[in-house]
This record gives C-alpha cells, sequence and structure tokens, in this order.
C-alpha cells in the first residue's frame, strides 16, 4: 500500500512540477494505406521488440530518402505498437496542461532552423497522424505534435538528470566509462516506459545511435561510430523564453554527432547557434569526459559558455577534489558562469552523494570498475528510490540508466518499465552495429 501511494503522489508532483518549469497535410486514409502496400517488404526500418525496450534501424544504406525512412518508421511503428496515437497524446495533454498552444507556437519558432534532412524526416513519420488539427486530448496525433514531441527539451523543461564518468588510472580499463541516469517525467500511465528504444542510424559515416523514446529522432542520449557518446541535461537559470529564431538542441547535438569525430569537434559545433534553454552536454570520448555548460542567458560574471574537465575552476564553494572523473547533475559551476548549484538541494545533494560514493566505493586497488560505476548510477539513501533533493541518483523520475565504454562500444541499459521500480535495476547488455 505504501508503495502505491508513493507512485501516484509521485506521479502527481512531477507533473506539477513539469508545468511550473515552464507540417505535415494528412489525413486517417493515407496512415491506413491499402493492403497491397502494407505488403511490401521494406528493410530500410526495423522494429524488433526486445520485452523491455524496442531495437530500431535505420538503414540510409538501403538509398532511401529521410522522408521515405521517416514514412516507414511511422508505418511500422503504428504496426508494432497500435495504440501509440493514444499513448502519445495522452503524454501531450499531462506535460503540456494550459501551455499547449504555446507549446506549438514555441516549436514553429524552431523548426525552420533544423536541417531539411531532419525536417524531411519528421514530415515522413507524421504520415502516421490521422489528425490534421492540433487539439491535446483528442486520442489522435498531428504533424505538429510529432514535432512537439521531438522538440520536448526545447520548448519546455522540468527534467532531472546526471552523469559522471571515470578515466585513466582511476578506470579499471585504463579507458572511459560513463554512467548516464535520464530522469523524466514517465507519464501517469507510464506511456513513456513502454516504447523505450534504442534507434541505430546506419548511414556511412554519419552512422549514430540514439537512446530514447519510440517516434523520437533527436538525441537525449547518444553516440556515433567513433566512439563519441553525448547526453543532454537541463540547466534552469530563470531566464525569460524565448524560441524567436532559435536553434534546436537536440537536433544540433544529432547534427554534430553525425558530422563530427571528436569530443573537442562536437562541443565547438554545440557552441555556434543560440537556443532557446540553458543546458549542459555530457561529452565523452575513449580517453575522457568534458562537460559543455551553455549558458547564453543566464547571469554571469566572466563567461556565459565553457567547456568543463576535472581540473576547471569552479564557481566558490563548489569543490571536485577528484582527479580522472567527472561528474554533472543539473547545474553551471565553472567560475564566473550563473551559479544555479548553491542552494539548490537536487543538485547540491546528487553532487555530493557521487563524490562521496566515488571516494568511497572504489575496490581495494583504488580504482573504480564497472560494476562499482553501476551502484553509484544505482545509489539511493533510504528504503526506496525517492528524490534528487536526497541525494539520490536513482530516484523517482529515473526512467533510464545508461553505461556506456566508448573504447569497446560496451553499451549496458537499465529501462524503468511500467509501474515498477526495482530496489536493485537490472540492466540490459545492448548490441550496437552499425555495419
Amino acid at each position: 500500500m505504501k508503495k502505491k501511494l508513493w507512485f501516484t503522489v509521485s506521479a502527481l508532483l512531477l507533473i506539477i512540477f513539469l508545468a511550473a518549469g515552464c507540417g505535415g497535410n494528412n489525413s486517417h486514409d493515407t496512415k491506413n494505406n491499402t493492403r497491397a502496400e502494407n505488403l511490401i517488404i521494406d528493410e530500410s526500418v526495423i522494429i524488433n521488440n526486445k520485452n523491455s525496450y524496442y531495437e530500431v534501424i535505420f538503414d540510409f544504406n538501403s538509398g532511401k530518402t529521410h522522408y521515405d525512412i521517416g514514412r516507414e518508421y511511422g508505418r511500422k511503428i503504428s504496426q508494432e505498437v497500435p495504440d501509440i496515437e493514444n499513448l502519445l497524446d495522452s503524454y501531450i495533454v499531462q506535460v503540456s496542461f494550459f501551455n499547449y498552444d504555446e507549446y506549438i507556437r514555441r516549436v514553429n519558432d524552431i523548426k525552420p532552423q533544423l536541417a531539411q534532412e531532419y525536417i524531411d524526416e519528421l514530415d515522413g513519420l507524421a504520415e502516421i497522424a490521422s489528425t490534421k488539427e492540433n487539439v491535446a486530448g483528442d486520442g489522435l496525433i498531428s504533424a505538429d505534435e510529432i514535432y512537439l514531441l521531438n522538440l520536448l527539451p526545447d520548448v519546455l523543461r522540468g527534467t532531472q538528470c546526471s552523469a559522471l564518468s571515470v578515466f585513466g588510472d582511476l578506470s579499471e580499463t585504463g579507458k572511459n566509462m560513463v554512467a548516464r541516469n535520464l530522469d523524466w517525467f514517465p507519464g501517469i500511465g507510464y506511456e513513456l516506459c513502454k516504447i523505450h528504444s534504442v534507434l541505430t542510424i546506419k548511414n556511412g559515416t554519419k552512422s549514430i545511435c540514439t537512446i530514447g523514446y519510440l517516434g523520437l529522432t533527436s538525441i537525449l542520449s547518444g553516440f556515433n561510430d567513433d566512439g563519441v557518446f553525448a547526453s543532454i541535461l537541463d540547466s534552469n537559470t530563470g531566464s525569460e523564453y524565448s524560441s524567436n529564431n532559435k536553434y534546436s538542441y537536440v537536433f544540433d547535438l544529432r547534427y554534430a554527432l553525425e558530422n563530427y569525430s571528436t569530443l573537442a569537434g562536437i562541443a565547438d559545433y554545440m557552441d555556434e547557434h543560440s537556443y532557446a534553454f540553458n543546458h549542459l552536454v555530457f561529452l565523452s570520448d575513449e580517453e575522457e569526459s568534458k562537460v559543455l555548460e551553455n549558458n547564453f542567458s543566464g547571469n554571469g560574471v566572466d563567461m556565459h559558455k565553457g567547456l568543463r574537465s576535472y581540473g576547471s575552476v569552479l564557481n566558490p564553494g563548489v569543490t571536485w577534489d577528484l582527479v580522472n572523473a567527472i561528474a554533472c547533475v543539473n547545474s553551471f559551476i565553472l567560475k564566473g558562469n550563473h551559479d544555479n548549484h548553491t542552494g539548490k538541494l537536487s543538485n547540491t545533494g546528487r553532487w555530493n552523494s557521487i563524490k562521496t560514493l566515488l571516494n568511497t566505493g572504489r575496490n581495494n586497488d583504488g580504482i573504480v570498475s564497472l560494476t562499482e560505476l553501476k551502484n553509484i548510477a544505482c545509489f539511493y539513501t533510504g528504503d526506496i528510490p525517492d528524490s534528487p533533493e536526497d541525494g539520490d541518483l536513482y530516484n523517482i523520475g529515473t526512467l533510464q540508466i545508461i553505461v556506456f565504454q566508448p573504447d569497446s562500444f560496451n553499451l549496458e541499459i537499465f529501462f524503468q518499465q511500467p509501474f515498477t521500480m526495482p530496489d536493485v535495476p537490472t540492466f540490459n547488455k545492448v548490441s550496437v552495429k552499425f555495419e
């Protein structure tokens, strides 16, 4: 009874938190194509149900266009998950509340700055849309709502995430090992937990893997075939929101992973455009990790953007005494940057947990094993995973825990399942093949 009550209250609190924080022309007929068309075998897009997540493969080496791939993706999603529109519409209703029209307006502000291939891809995906009307709660999805789902981090906020890595002589392998927790609102009906996905995009030198949800082709967490890993984290400064002429950082990050082969190259590209929300990008290669503090509208004394390493000088009161290790919560901490860390328990609590665990959670050799890294990412303070304010890295909002080794492409992921939160997360070993 206690756990059931806790899940209900937690879900409601997350919804309140999200509310406070914050072009296709297709019809139902175009979705339900002829019987002959549905019988056509098209392996440019493959979806395999792995029980706890969906394995998705885009094969651009087949010669298909982005529109073709998007359209086939939508067709196969609707075959694999027949109630996908109702699931996604339900989630949109829950996160949008009375701000739905404003979020659609923001989407239409940002959309023109997307690369054309992503517009084509999403327009193709919007073939699954059964309505031309933007109406939250109708059980259907419109083309604008497809864009809204893909641009959620650009148009609304309210997430809590964390990341850490160890490398060099602190790592048992001598190479970088990364752990990333995605903390998002799952939906009252745990809608997102029903559609976890690992999408591999095979596209020659532009091949990448993105870990997210069915219907999303933007980047929440992902890596390219050069072994560079990237993930996004919200970092709210309280600055006034503006989407006018702003770019999408989740699609810019996809572009960077597809077109740049180094951590530095990706960081440089993500520094080129202006975005609607301040954020962090956790970046890793096989040798090290760094954090791009992308603050372009919050307060700051000396700087607004910077690439943080483990040895960087930090704001007064923020300490990090570990060598060959770095961590990230939802705050800027570089010296001179806006201080949204001090005094915010959800940030200071998790930051202190990571520091303590890295200092005490090592094995007898003074190094961190892959198992110990997982244990840190799965840490919580009480009887059950609860609040980030308590220092819980694994908390009520944790939907995915991703562990990645860039040198070997070893990928292990915990996917939270509907209406469950295990005391000890179970990781799926996920195989990603770019060739």
